[in-house]
């Protein structure tokens, strides 16, 4: 057993929680503990950053790091959407600047190693044990993580932060709720790398009769495809036959010259995330705040995941650091901007799914048009 104390515990080492990391202890000079379950970043979808995230990195301190990672610049998207027809919309034209192809897992790392370079402390393969009240104003909180030795570290800290995604274990505990707009999920399959396409630097999106694929080059040169439906419209039993046959029937695979799904030489390995949307009704509380998905999660259409991750880290750093002097103005202002923030999502979601109109009668596109109403 292993006691310690902590200005601030954050619970998750994704983008959200090591970009707020990094933030806090460089900028804000505060004692940070990050605690995360898996014991290293593993691919995870999600690889494209808009040109819009080049600004939050310069805010946060990260933006000649990240350029020097060289990811590889986004073209654009294409998509296959209200029609059979396969529109490009060029990155060239967008005011914002093109975007990146980023390597997820590389990212990931590269966005934890900051965070320690910053001085935050980060301890991995770990589990949260409790989550308790300690009665006392200096450090209200005491977090236990069981360690992978077997052995307990028992945190005494001033603040928490739920950067457990989707999940918002942390801020479930606590009482707090999320308002879902639609239970969509993520089918997806990495392919191995093949002979380049006109798509290559792409996003590309494909509408179906009962959902969408996603597609896209990734910086290895694999070749990742994605099905997105909602979960009850999907049987539990065949998944995975429901995802081949979906994609043998796109432009998606022809575009991308995808092997045939039955070769059993190359067989890919299938995998399911949530990625319904959503938006914590209490983000912020006493002594504690959600941030990235844990606070609000978007449609992977809106590409929006990763921008809010950086964007949460960079608006909550201050206002926790203003929080820990007994000014909590600040940490009320960022849970009335993560609502602005969901105000100014929700129409432009809206507007995507109202171009798409040639399956009216289709349950997941029927469940979106009565969203707009």
């Amino acid at each position: 057993m292993r006691d310690s104390k902590s200005d601030v515990v954050i619970i998750g080492a994704g983008p959200a929680g090591a970009a707020l990391a990094y933030r806090l202890a460089t900028a804000h000079r505060l004692d940070v503990l990050v605690l995360e379950r898996e014991a290293a970043p593993r691919f995870r979808i999600g690889e494209t950053l808009p040109g819009a995230a080049a600004r939050l990195l310069h805010d946060l301190g990260l933006l000649s790091g990240f350029i020097a990672r060289c990811y590889p610049k986004s073209l654009g998207r294409a998509s296959i959407w209200g029609s059979e027809e396969l529109v490009r919309a060029d990155s060239f034209n967008d005011p914002q600047g093109s975007g990146w192809r980023l390597d997820r897992r590389d990212f990931d790392a590269w966005l934890v190693a900051e965070a320690q370079r910053g001085g935050a402390d980060v301890v991995s393969s770990c589990r949260l044990a409790a989550i308790s009240r300690t009665g006392q104003a200096s450090f209200p909180w005491a977090v236990t993580a069981a360690l992978p030795s077997g052995d307990k570290r028992i945190v005494a800290t001033r603040f928490i932060v739920d950067a457990t995604g989707r999940r918002a274990a942390i801020a479930r505990r606590l009482g707090a709720t999320t308002t879902r707009i639609n239970r969509l999920v993520c089918t997806y399959a990495v392919h191995s790398a093949g002979a380049p396409t006109s798509l290559d630097g792409f996003s590309v999106v494909e509408a179906a009769p009962d959902g969408w694929f996603y597609a896209a080059r990734l910086p290895s040169g694999a070749r990742l495809v994605a099905y997105h439906t909602d979960s009850d419209l999907t049987s539990p039993v065949s998944w995975q036959r429901e995802f081949a046959d979906g994609v043998r029937t796109t432009a998606i695979a022809r575009a991308f010259q995808l092997p045939d799904e039955d070769d059993p030489s190359s067989p890919p390995l299938l995998r399911r995330v949530a990625a319904w949307s959503g938006c914590s009704v209490a983000p912020v509380g006493d002594d504690w705040a959600a941030v990235g998905d844990a606070a609000c999660c978007f449609d992977p259409l809106s590409s929006q995941g990763l921008f809010n991750a950086l964007y949460g880290a960079l608006k909550l750093a201050p206002a926790i650091a203003s929080s820990l002097t007994g000014d909590r103005r600040a940490l009320a202002d960022y849970g009335e901007g993560l609502k602005t923030v969901w105000t100014a999502y929700w129409p432009r979601y809206s507007a995507f799914y109202q171009l798409e109109r040639r399956w009216p009668d289709r349950c997941f596109w029927h469940r979106r048009q009565m969203l707009t109403k």
